[in-house]
């Protein structure tokens, strides 16, 4: 049993090497691999390498649509991520040994879309969810600190949880979500942090945003989520 984490594995030499002296040695039908990947790569020895193994699962780390997760993976690019996951898709439906768990980081840049995520996964998924499709709710952001959303102002967290609010019919049916999707609104409306705290760090996540964009090129983190600079401006004047 294999477990290969990333960022992107595929874009290690070693993990090549490793592969391909299983697959030259005859072994990777006694291998179970998981693969934690980013999306922003992948290679055609996969058809090569995916079908011949006793099971493998790609953990696919999408951490939004569109401009989000190109600001949070930056400098990816989001037609790309989808273009790698059809090619795992695609091995999957055909070789029938595999699976994919959408693993998205949960985390204050992203909390607003976690209603869109979850249903652009289920749609990409078409009538495969349960068995060869599935989330993970392993990775919400806990560190950096400024990263997670309980650090968001009340009226911020409070609008979101109404906007995921109005989706939760939709996910009844889906019982490894709906659990978690129900405890992330729960969360949103709950205060977890001292004032002063709260403030402290609602601070460092401007600084650090924008310090961090003065470096890059694409949309500021203002321009991608007004309605949070909206109220971490008003919170913390």
């Amino acid at each position: 049993k294999l477990t290969i984490i990333g960022g992107e594995p595929t874009v290690i030499p070693e993990f090549y090497e490793l592969l391909d002296y299983c697959y030259k040695n005859n072994t990777l039908q006694d291998k179970n691999i998981t693969i934690v990947t980013n999306l922003t790569n992948t290679n055609p020895k996969m058809t090569q390498w995916l079908p011949k193994m006793k099971a493998w699962t790609i953990w696919a780390s999408i951490d939004g649509l569109g401009d989000i997760t190109e600001y949070i993976r930056y400098p990816s690019n989001f037609k790309k991520v989808v273009e790698n996951l059809n090619f795992y898709k695609k091995l999957l439906l055909e070789s029938n040994n595999g699976r994919i768990v959408f693993s998205p980081a949960v985390q204050l840049l992203n909390i607003h879309q976690l209603d869109d995520m979850l249903k652009w996964f289920i749609d990409f998924a078409d009538n495969h969810w349960g068995e060869q499709f599935n989330i993970s709710w392993m990775s919400q952001v806990w560190y950096p600190r400024i990263c997670n959303y309980d650090t968001a102002p009340k009226q911020y967290r409070y609008k979101v949880a109404d906007k995921l609010e109005e989706s939760i019919d939709y996910f009844t049916k889906y019982n490894d979500i709906s659990f978690f999707y129900n405890k992330q609104i729960e969360n949103l409306r709950n205060s977890f942090i001292e004032e002063s705290m709260e403030k402290h760090l609602q601070k460092a996540f401007i600084r650090y945003n924008d310090t961090q964009d003065k470096h890059r090129k694409g949309k500021t983190w203002r321009e991608l989520l007004p309605e949070l600079e909206q109220a971490l401006t008003i919170n913390t004047n």
